[in-house]
């Protein structure tokens, strides 16, 4: 537990400096014992921080989704994210001390004083005439009962502010020059209007592609015609499911809270407590307005029989044990608050489970994969032969770890187990197939189908340079183009980030378009989409006293833009110098 001085100074508290919550000595444990799931040169990161952090952002995930379950993708990106904020907090903190950035009292002392939290920011006993009240704020913050909380926020401001500092020091190297702004400015404002005609590739010409064509095609493209490297897995499951003692838990404990809530304790305190419904937890269990057949079909019965005011006994759904307080009825809608109980595997069902699983991992050593499923009773599923080059798994959609770990390991090789929601998987790796050149006969077709089409955008090519021939003799484009069937188009005025009509994006279109200047024509432009000639009938310089206006406002938005570029450069740069250990999966 840790201990610290506190002492009030005009009011206000400060803490000595705390030692660094991941420093200190390891000791002889082993880190698995310890729960460390892993080491950023050498700094330990704890699984309660982890836990803890994956908590944070399932809330962040749930109200962004709007989602009250989290599936297993969900899960495993949250896991992800909560592993990387960790690692990069880790690092931050190595670098605070290795700058030795420091926070003086009075620097703590003015966050305290002028940047209240948010929470309190927007809590109603702080406002006045819907204003923060500051002189409301600092008698709180002077008022010993108040000491907690203080106690608690100079410890986050601690903690937070050296990251805060490090951070401004490297956003100041971040530079934006007139130059830039008057570049984009361009980018965005200046137009041009053009008329242009497109020769798209020649579909009706008859073309032949001989075998010796396709041939030699094959023989060139070898590199690109390579097919992804491929594998074939099996994997059994072990799955987490509550027991009959874990539900009547749950069901003790919903009735405990019922018995709270009609007893006269405020029911959003209890939600906000309790609930385990990430969407309405924080709001006290508030579900707005809802019709009828909304919800779950056991769970709307009994909120459209209550009255306003009235609180349900608990009720079971496919989401868990619920109390529900009826709190609005307007027509064919209803306002409703509730505290849901999910019905979880306790931590002495996931231990038998996770013991279940380290004896399987124990057997496969000894005795073999497939041995050891039938030893304990597991199904062996299988995945045939799929393609490597996404971490898209058949029968798993998008895993990560599952495909980082057949890339890193070798056919016969077994997983460590990979959690996924209620799951613990173990894979196989039966087969991997490396990446292979098809063989001739089974491309050819499609093959000589590229060839076609090359061979008709090449007379394609060979129209557009006749039609500028043409055009530089002295046609004019509507002329030419009349000449060869084609039709000429005419945009409206465009700039190089609008759309064109007919023209698809990131193609040399804008780039011709705005290299040209009034009457001029451009030489065939290559596109996807065939060759376009283009003349520029007007270019419309921006206004300079617009420029001027929006000068600064140009420059700070470019300079964030740039801030977070270098930001994020400099984290990536310090994580590929660091020495990061992975031990999650070893924790089982």
């Amino acid at each position: 537990m840790l201990i610290v001085a506190v002492a009030f100074i005009g009011g206000f508290l400060v803490l000595p400096n705390i030692k660094d919550r991941f420093g200190g000595t390891r000791g002889e444990r082993d880190f698995l014992t310890r729960g460390v799931i892993a080491e950023v040169n050498g700094q330990e990161i704890s699984s309660a921080d982890y836990q803890s952090e994956i908590d944070r952002v399932s809330r962040e995930y749930a109200e962004r989704f709007e989602a009250t379950e989290l599936n297993d993708e969900m899960m495993e990106a949250i896991r992800e994210r909560a592993f990387e904020a960790l690692v990069s907090r880790a690092l931050l903190q190595q670098e605070v001390r290795r700058r030795k950035v420091t926070v003086a009292d009075e620097e703590i002392l003015n966050v305290i004083r002028y940047s209240p939290p948010q929470a309190l920011l927007e809590a109603e006993e702080f406002q006045t005439d819907g204003e923060f009240d500051y002189e409301k704020y600092h008698e709180f913050i002077r008022d010993r009962r108040s000491f907690s909380f203080l106690m608690d926020y100079e410890r986050r401001i601690r903690e937070n502010l050296p990251l805060q500092k490090l951070q401004l020091l490297v956003l100041s190297s971040a530079k934006i020059t007139d130059w830039q702004v008057r570049r984009e400015f361009l980018k965005r404002n200046e137009e041009v209007k053009v008329e242009y005609v497109l020769i798209p590739p020649d579909r009706t010409h008859t073309v032949t592609v001989s075998e010796e064509e396709i041939s030699q095609y094959y023989a060139a493209h070898k590199e690109e015609l390579l097919e992804p490297e491929k594998a074939s897995l099996s994997y059994v499951f072990f799955e987490v499911k509550p027991s009959e003692e874990d539900e009547q838990l749950v069901k003790e404990r919903i009735q405990e809270v019922y018995n709270e809530a009609i007893s006269g304790v405020d029911f959003a305190e209890l939600a906000q407590y309790y609930s385990e419904d990430p969407r309405s937890a924080s709001e006290g269990g508030d579900l707005d307005w809802f019709s009828q057949g909304t919800m779950v079909k056991e769970f709307d019965d009994v909120v459209f029989s209550l009255k306003v005011g009235q609180i349900s006994e608990p009720l079971k759904t496919s989401y868990g044990w619920h109390v529900v307080k009826l709190t609005g009825h307007k027509g064919n809608e209803v306002r409703a608050s509730h505290i849901l109980m999910r019905i979880s595997p306790s931590m002495q069902t996931v231990e038998e489970v996770r013991e279940r699983v380290g004896e399987f991992m124990e057997d496969t050593r000894s005795t073999g994969f497939e041995e050891a499923a039938s030893r304990h009773g597991v199904q062996v599923h299988g995945i045939e032969e799929f393609s490597l080059e996404t971490p898209y798994i058949p029968g798993f959609g998008i895993s990560q770890e599952i495909h980082r770990f057949i890339l890193e390991n070798r056919a016969g090789d077994v997983s460590y187990p990979i959690a996924r929601e209620s799951k613990y998987y173990i894979v196989k790796i039966i087969r991997k197939i490396p990446r292979k050149l098809p063989d001739f006969e089974a491309v050819s077709a499609e093959l000589e189908k590229r060839i076609r089409a090359d061979k008709q955008k090449m007379y394609a090519k060979e129209k557009a340079s006749e039609i500028y021939s043409e055009i530089i003799a002295g046609q004019s484009l509507t002329t030419a183009a009349e000449l060869h069937e084609l039709e000429v188009k005419r945009p409206e005025p465009f700039t190089r980030v609008s759309p064109v009509l007919g023209v698809s994006p990131q193609s040399g279109f804008l780039g011709a378009a705005f290299a040209l200047n009034d009457g001029e024509v451009s030489a065939p432009v290559e596109t996807e989409q065939g060759y376009f000639i283009l003349r520029v009938v007007k270019k419309f310089p921006i206004d300079e006293e617009e420029f001027e206006g929006a000068r600064e406002e140009l420059r700070l938005e470019l300079l964030q833009r740039e801030q977070q570029q270098v930001y994020l450069s400099w984290m990536e740069n310090l994580r590929a110098s660091a020495t990061i250990k992975d031990h999650r999966r070893k924790l089982l």
